[in-house]
């Protein structure tokens, strides 16, 4: 089965860690285990695995950091490695849909993946495809980036909060807004301050660990 195969797991719940070692080397596999990223980077050093079995919520360096550095192109040693993402958070009822409005692929790929663990997910990359988003889909919260071309995300919001059917849907704004980033973008001179202004639930700023993310998403869905 699965003779000379080698594994590496990596968890922080020791029950889990043995128990999968158990399973797997009953099946004729390697198994290392690691108890987070910083630790699952080390072991990754001494030899490269055939798999990667990921928790996504641990300590010190959490499986999305991880995942982000696995997949970088500067590491492509470990870019072909298959990674296993587990987790062990509730599911939700597929009707919680959450809409990600972020410019940023890479940004939005790595949190896709951590709503999904729990939500539907609906994505859009710019202002303005976000509020089509929105009115073809009616989601339960709304995640909008602050700096994005075409229309930001205050303009989004504005407009969101001033439309009727969806003005009641929450809005969590990530707020990683800088002066010089948004000249280095191109973007407009829009003070932070008019996101003050707005009528958004809850205000993010980036880098968001998951943990947190989701921490302000179920508190704005169990208000809502």
């Amino acid at each position: 089965m699965g003779q000379g195969r080698n594994i590496l797991v990596i968890d922080d719940d020791p029950d889990i860690l043995e128990a999968l070692t158990t399973v797997l080397e009953s099946r004729g596999y390697q198994v290392a285990t690691a108890r987070d990223g910083v630790e699952g980077l080390d072991k990754l050093k001494t030899g490269k695995p055939d798999l990667i079995i990921l928790d996504l919520i641990m300590p010190r360096m959490d499986g999305f950091e991880m995942y982000k550095r696995l997949k970088d192109p500067e590491q492509a040693e470990y870019a072909d490695i298959p990674i296993l993402l587990l987790t062990s958070l509730r599911e939700e009822s597929s009707r919680t849909r959450i809409l990600l409005v972020d410019d940023d692929h890479d940004f939005v790929s790595a949190t896709r993946m951590i709503l999904e663990s729990k939500y539907q997910v609906i994505v859009a990359y710019e202002g303005g495809e976000g509020l089509r988003k929105a009115r073809e889909e009616a989601p339960d919260l709304n995640i909008l980036d602050v700096m994005m071309p075409i229309k930001d995300g205050f303009t989004a919001a504005e407009q969101l909060k001033g439309d009727p059917q969806l003005s009641e849907i929450p809005v969590i704004m990530l707020t990683g807004y800088s002066p010089s980033y948004s000249q280095r973008k191109g973007y407009p001179n829009i003070p932070a301050s008019k996101g003050m202004t707005l009528e958004a639930e809850d205000y993010i700023q980036k880098p968001v660990k998951p943990e947190e993310l989701l921490r302000r998403v179920e508190a704005l869905l169990a208000k809502a």
